[in-house]
């Protein structure tokens, strides 16, 4: 189609008067490119619902053109070269570092024909995948893989070179951002500070009946190399319209946007669980302190009811007394009774707490033996 030139207030208008895959359909452009430059441009975009509303009669609310806007106030459309790069300012995380990666010039992102000082995990794989010989009794036929502990690659022999180098230029690529490799519980892991992932090479097979009366079915190799991350439910990259070799840079942008965000959401966690314990911690202070402090309040209570209850007994054995009549038969015993009275009484005082041996076991306050009595 032929070019037309839009104003920034021309875009708004017509997003306003047609949906955007319409529009993406009469300029032949892609809907999310669109999308993005109406993002890049500051044009308000119609929510969901906006045009069965319109349809149905109802009242819709635009929002007026933000004038509060400093950037460019012109596009062609369909797309020239120059403004496609203003589209692709509006980019995901992982895009953006998938470029900045790119740009490094210091990085080695072309996988070489042959190997270039390789590193020892490499050498070691390579050995084993050299040397092995497919058995005709593995239903995944003319497939070598590497042995536990070394990188986890399985690919047919044909295939041997070529996984090699991408998964050293890969590991160099991973050494160069400052990641590291190791083998943990039979797996390949990528290192990015505390998160660990899963990584492995395979090459795609063909599922076909077996031969063998015992194989119902066999596994041939089809070439299409893929990498696999295993934490990332999207984490497959394949052989397509580009090689696997192609697509370093977004493996590495990938590993590392995942990882930081794994890494955050351990920072989080840590920082959470911090909070949680001290708030744990203050909790249990707090109820050792409210025990503390009731058993405290219910010995205050009890000591006052007893120093209540021995002036009670004081003044009853007073008034006893007075009222008692003295005679030659009962009053040496009233006597000594009293005498018993007055110092039970003081036993229980808790200003006075006299020492008794035959209450030596019982406590006070409750009147029940505290500890066993001695034979």
């Amino acid at each position: 189609m032929e070019r037309v030139k839009l104003s920034r207030r021309d875009l708004y208008d017509l997003v306003w008067a047609e949906s955007l895959p319409a529009l993406s359909k009469k300029f032949e452009i892609p809907y999310s490119d669109l999308r993005n430059l109406c993002v890049k441009m500051n044009i308000p975009l119609p929510k969901v619902g906006h045009w069965m509303k319109l349809l149905a009669g109802k009242k819709v609310f635009i929002p007026d053109l933000p004038e509060d806007y400093s950037g460019i106030e012109e596009i062609t459309l369909p797309l020239e070269e120059a403004e496609q790069q203003v589209v692709e300012l509006v980019q995901t995380p992982i895009i953006a570092l998938q470029k900045e990666i790119e740009r490094d010039n210091e990085l080695l992102l072309k996988v070489p024909a042959s190997l270039s000082k390789p590193c020892d995990l490499i050498l070691a794989a390579k050995k084993t995948l050299k040397s092995q010989k497919p058995s005709k009794y593995d239903r995944y036929k003319e497939m070598v893989g590497c042995n536990r502990g070394e990188l986890d690659i399985r690919v047919s022999q044909k295939n041997i070179d070529r996984a090699i180098c991408f998964m050293d230029t890969l590991i160099k690529l991973l050494y160069a951002r400052g990641h590291d490799v190791i083998f943990e519980n039979d797996d390949t892991r990528v290192v990015m500070e505390e998160v660990k992932v899963s990584i492995k090479l395979r090459e795609k097979t063909k599922r076909v009946q077996g031969t063998d009366r015992w194989q119902t079915y066999e596994y041939h190799p089809t070439g299409i190399l893929y990498f696999h991350v295993d934490t990332y439910p999207d984490g497959n990259w394949e052989d397509g319209k580009l090689l696997l070799e192609a697509k370093l840079s977004k493996i590495a942008a990938k590993l590392e946007i995942d990882g930081r965000q794994r890494n955050e959401w351990r920072r989080l966690d840590k920082i959470h669980e911090i909070e949680r314990n001290e708030k744990e911690r203050v909790q249990r202070e707090f109820k050792k302190c409210r025990a503390n402090d009731l058993r405290n309040f219910e010995k205050l209570l009890m000591k006052s009811n007893r120093w209540h209850k021995s002036q009670v007994l004081r003044n009853y054995l007073d008034e006893l007394e007075i009222k008692s009549v003295p005679n030659s038969s009962n009053s040496e015993e009233q006597k000594k009774w009293f005498e018993w009275a007055r110092k039970k009484t003081d036993w229980y005082d808790p200003f006075v707490e006299a020492q008794d041996e035959l209450l030596r076991h019982i406590d006070r306050d409750t009147l029940s033996y505290h500890v066993e009595e001695e034979e």
